[in-house]
């Protein structure tokens, strides 16, 4: 052992100790010296005390984690080749009136191995005056405080550790085994303190044992039967006996949960709630869209006039809004939840998109700033800039002045597109309202410019891409997208896109007489515009239509 101490005597913070532990000072005025470690309580001979077997290396650890567990485990091995901490405790009862009242102080006489581990273990009980049996002493204050009893507080780790110690529940070798199945399992789960948090699943499982009047959640059947492997590894017990006990015993509580099954089942109906087939749903459709989950295909089911969305891996519905579900060409994906987006007809007539899943359960900022509630959240309301169909407008958009359609206001925004990267639209955030025009890919650096047009919507000031005009003497635009005539010229000359007119159909009728076809227009949610198909540089980047 003493080998071990010397290799920590070269360490800047605990060093010092590992010295004095080799010298034996006599003199040392905590009163260190080296002494064996006491023998344990426990072992179960899966291996030696953990202990440090070399010194930290030059370059220190990568992650805090390993830093701080190995300077537990080497202060915490010093410390065991201490002698004890020494201390004299102090009390005082005072009486006033008729209440008595105790207070403690502690003294350290010797502070032994607390030299090196008081980083993780002190006694900090504070000092109290000298004062001798009948003093009497002035009273400062008197208070009454009112509280009531508080719940216990999760476990942590270390607590859960603790107690299957106690109960004689695993090993050093499977306890963190045991630790990882339950979260596994999820029975519970981790919260950001780093304690553990029952989920509904390990609560159902224990009630319905419970309800059932079985043991299995009991840590004294687990720790039968850990004693009983232990009898095993020993040789103080038969294999084949233990085996028939334990196969006797799971057959027996079998039989319970199968004459029980009612009352077993309560508890997971009570957090898990009614099956969709319970709550009245059925299936009309199959493979509508896709489960963002488990991957698999949702039916479209109805409840009365309700629609909804049924995955029978995941046994759960998400209700649609009013409206007909309309088919795409292609299939997109939410960036918030993975699930697929659907593309529905409003009672109006009206297209707009959903995610069905952010519909029943919003996501939270920033794709959700306005903290829109379930079923109120639509494409239309989320700003995550990484989904092409989110056309809600994040805090700060430039407002561009009035909806073509509604006459509420436009917001310019950016987000990325199936290629990742960064698309330009203009769009009307109003529910219920589907206007959205996508600028070409060779317009860059969009934003709101000062000056105003006289059709009531703000100047856009962009920049051109150089490869994909290459005959622009100027790069720089700034006005209005809806009545500039340049703006239009350029669009009409060599993107094939362009905005609809406030002033009427005159750039319309311009663009069929140069033969592009017809359609003309922005292009809305659902709609795909007429017309020759694109002639390549950015055509596709014209008035394409979201879906």
């Amino acid at each position: 052992l003493k080998d071990l101490v010397r290799k920590q005597a070269d360490d800047r913070r605990w060093g010092m100790f590992a010295e004095a532990l080799l010298n034996n000072a006599p003199d040392h005025p905590s009163g260190i010296k080296f002494e064996n470690p006491r023998k344990g309580k426990n072992d179960d001979q899966a291996h030696p005390p953990i202990h440090p077997t070399k010194r930290e290396p030059d370059g220190g650890f990568q992650t805090r984690d390993e830093q701080q567990l190995y300077e537990y485990i080497a202060r915490r091995f010093l410390a065991a080749c201490s002698v004890n901490a020494v201390g004299a405790e102090t009390c005082i009862t005072a009486k006033v009136g008729s209440e008595m009242f105790l207070t403690r102080g502690l003294i350290v006489e010797r502070r032994g191995y607390l030299e090196v581990f008081d980083k993780f273990e002190s006694w900090t009980q504070g000092t109290l005056p000298a004062f001798l049996e009948g003093d009497r002493v002035k009273i400062r204050s008197l208070k009454l405080n009112e509280s009531s009893t508080q719940p216990p507080p999760l476990l942590s780790e270390s607590d859960l550790i603790g107690l299957m110690d106690k109960h004689g529940i695993g090993t050093d070798a499977t306890i963190a085994q045991h630790v990882k199945k339950i979260l596994d399992r999820e029975y519970v789960s981790k919260t950001a303190q780093r304690t553990f948090q029952p989920e509904k699943l390990g609560l159902a499982l224990v009630e319905g044992y419970e309800k059932c009047e079985m043991s299995l959640c009991h840590p004294l059947f687990r720790s039968r039967q850990e004693g009983e492997m232990k009898g095993i590894a020993s040789g103080a017990a038969l294999p084949d006996r233990i085996a028939d006990n334990i196969l006797r015993y799971f057959s027996e509580q079998y039989s319970i949960v199968i004459n029980k099954t009612d009352d077993f089942e309560a508890p997971f109906r009570e957090h898990f709630g009614q099956t969709p087939a319970e709550q009245g749903w059925v299936p009309t459709r199959g493979d509508v869209s896709l489960c963002g989950n488990c991957g698999h295909q949702l039916k479209l089911c109805m409840r009365n006039e309700q629609k909804g969305l049924l995955c029978d891996t995941c046994d759960s519905v998400l209700q649609l809004p009013e409206g007909n579900i309309l088919l795409v060409e292609t299939p997109r994906i939410c960036q918030n939840c993975n699930f697929q987006a659907l593309k529905m007809e409003a009672p109006s007539g009206r297209p707009f998109f959903i995610c069905p899943k952010c519909y029943n359960d919003p996501p939270t900022a920033p794709a959700n700033p306005n903290g829109k509630p379930p079923e109120r959240f639509r494409c239309s309301d989320c700003c995550n800039t990484g989904c092409p169909l989110a056309t809600g407008p994040p805090p700060g958009s430039d407002n561009l002045g009035p909806c073509p359609r509604c006459h509420q206001s436009t917001m310019l925004r950016s987000s990325l597109n199936d290629s990742g990267q960064t698309r330009w639209r203009l769009c009307c955030p109003t529910e219920n309202c589907d206007f959205v025009y996508f600028f070409p890919n060779a317009a860059t650096q969009l934003k709101a410019g000062t000056q105003s047009c006289q059709c009531g919507s703000k100047f856009v000031e962009l920049t051109w891409r150089r490869r994909d005009l290459p005959f622009l003497n100027s790069l720089d635009f700034s006005g209005c997208v809806f009545c500039s005539e340049t703006y239009r010229a350029i669009l009409i000359n060599d993107l094939d896109s362009y905005p609809p007119s406030r002033r009427g159909r005159d750039m319309e009728d311009l663009h069929r007489q140069r033969g592009r076809g017809g359609g003309g227009g922005a292009a809305f949610r659902g709609q795909r515009t007429g017309g020759a198909p694109p002639r390549g540089r950015g055509g596709n980047a014209g008035a394409a239509a979201a879906a």
